[in-house]
């Protein structure tokens, strides 16, 4: 029974040292080492024609993407009131 419990615990000891070098070791590959790696980026100035053609970009863009919703469900709406409508008349009404 000793002999056992001194076995069990001498093998639990050396587990432990040997993981503790791994987990040092892997230490920077884990999360708080990524958030602090990515604050480390340089800042790239931008001028101010370049920040304005860029926004005045993404405005043509959302105004694009906002036509073509529009459209799609105007589309949708008109064929479903179609729908509709052929259905209705194709029982006599």
């Amino acid at each position: 029974m000793l002999l056992r419990a001194s076995v069990l615990s001498l093998l639990i000891l050396v587990t432990v040292a040997a993981s503790l070098p791994f987990g040092e070791s892997l230490a920077a590959y884990g999360r708080r080492a990524a958030a602090s790696r990515s604050g480390q980026r340089n800042y790239r100035r931008r001028s101010r024609a370049w920040r304005r053609r860029q926004r005045a970009q993404l405005r043509r863009q959302r105004a694009l993407a906002a036509a073509r919703r529009r459209r799609q469900r105007a589309w949708a709406l008109r064929r479903r009131r179609g729908a509709a409508g052929r259905v209705a008349t194709t029982r006599g009404r």
